[in-house]
């Protein structure tokens, strides 16, 4: 459900740097840097952000669209049939593998016991089970839905499409707030303080800050 939540902000980089490879995918955050997954290459890059550059790389086959760090452990959407892979961090090696069965997966954050997932076309949030996979609640969003990320307790997504950026409360089921950022949004992360998100129009990251 959308909520009125008046004009909508154009927020401006803070800062854009270019990416290795062509297919901008996911992006997640592990505390010191960011993790970056890129279709065309196959490979989950970590890059430092202090000098904007990329620390090491492992393989991942056949990756798509979402990237998402649980505190120890990378998990990507890869695979024809689309899967939820869990991948240790220092070699790629697959540890775990949940089948989505849907084509229609983009965007992922996992917590400890579940997942949020994001489907693009249909323009779904849902929160499933990280033991099958099971679809635990579901929301209606902006349709071409891409990355997204938990945030002080709201799912925040990309719109690709219209360069949105969307707060959701799934306490509430409605959407909080939503702001316009350069460019066509596919990955989104978190790093305390901005959004990163993959600019895939122009095959750049970008920080963007709220205002207080």
């Amino acid at each position: 459900m959308r909520k009125d939540t008046g004009p909508v902000q154009q927020l401006e980089p803070l800062v854009s740097f270019p990416l290795p490879g062509k297919h901008l995918c996911g992006l997640a955050w592990d505390g010191e840097s960011l993790w970056y997954s890129d279709g065309d290459a196959q490979r989950i890059f970590q890059i430092n952000l202090e000098g904007k550059a990329v620390v090491r790389s492992i393989p991942c086959w056949d990756v798509r669209t979402g990237l998402a760090y649980d505190g120890q452990n990378l998990w990507q959407v890869a695979g024809r049939p689309k899967q939820l892979r869990c991948l240790d961090p220092l070699d790629g090696s697959v540890l775990r593998r949940i089948v989505l069965e849907t084509e229609d997966a983009t965007g992922i954050d996992v917590g400890d016991r579940d997942f949020w997932l994001g489907l693009r076309v249909q323009g779904l949030l849902q929160l499933r089970s990280l033991d099958e996979g099971d679809v635990l609640l579901e929301f209606q969003t902006e349709p071409d839905i891409a990355g997204l990320c938990q945030v002080n307790g709201l799912v925040w997504y990309c719109e690709y499409t219209q360069s949105l950026l969307i707060a959701f409360d799934s306490q509430r089921g409605e959407e909080k707030a939503r702001y316009c950022v350069p460019g066509n949004p596919t990955g989104l992360t978190f790093d305390g303080n901005s959004f990163w998100y993959n600019n895939y129009r122009d095959k750049i990251i970008s920080a963007v800050r709220l205002e207080d």
